[in-house]
């Protein structure tokens, strides 16, 4: 026969009768005073299972359209895929060096785009601070072509600037996160019809014997 479960009386968590009974009508995370504390860590992995899913999807569409880049150059990309291209390599430099080091890099050559992108895709605060650290960065001058005279332009301020643009680089994570940013590049990627990876479902080989 199966065990009497009855609802912790705080968490609402299904428990054994007899832990309740125990515990005063309490699961045992519940009594400790620890169930914040994993409903936090519980959120932040379902945060993290969802954004490693979005990366693999955008994967699909990223390498084809890097290996294009690449082959090709960034003038051939069509509309669409300039968008993609400039918006996803704003996030993931963004994501993983900062404002400056985006800027610095070839990929600072494409911000206007970048800029216009995420107006396109609708991501209102990211837009908003990109711009932020833009005029943190180069002022109302416009974003230099040249990669040495964008070099010295953010040298010049990068390192007085280092702590309000980690808090815009921190901002603009939070607000790419929240707005799905990986996810609405996806969706424009899927929208326009640009070529993505076909994954192969893994068939294991036949027996030779």
């Amino acid at each position: 026969m199966p065990a009497e479960k009855v609802a912790c009386t705080e968490c609402r968590a299904w428990i054994l009768a007899s832990t309740a009974a125990r515990n005063g009508g309490r699961c045992e995370p519940c009594k400790q005073g620890r169930r914040a504390e994993i409903t936090r860590a519980q959120q932040r992995a379902e945060k993290a299972r969802a954004r490693a899913d979005a990366a693999k999807l955008r994967v699909d569409y990223w390498r084809p359209l890097v290996e294009e880049e690449a082959a090709k150059g960034y003038a051939t990309l069509s509309d669409a895929q300039r968008l993609c291209y400039s918006v996803g390599q704003l996030e993931g430099e963004v994501f993983n060096g900062g404002f400056p080091r985006y800027f610095i890099n070839s990929t600072g050559e494409q911000c206007i785009e970048a800029g216009r992108g995420l107006e396109r895709l609708g991501a209102v605060a990211c837009s908003a601070l990109f711009e932020v650290a833009k005029a943190m960065l180069f002022g109302r001058s416009p974003v230099p072509n040249d990669v040495e005279a964008r070099k010295q332009a953010v040298e010049a301020k990068a390192v007085k600037l280092a702590a309000p643009l980690e808090q815009i680089r921190l901002r603009f994570v939070g607000a790419s996160e929240q707005c799905d940013l990986v996810g609405r590049i996806e969706n424009h990627a899927k929208a326009h019809g640009l070529p993505r990876v076909v994954r192969r479902p893994f068939k294991a080989p036949e027996s030779t014997r």
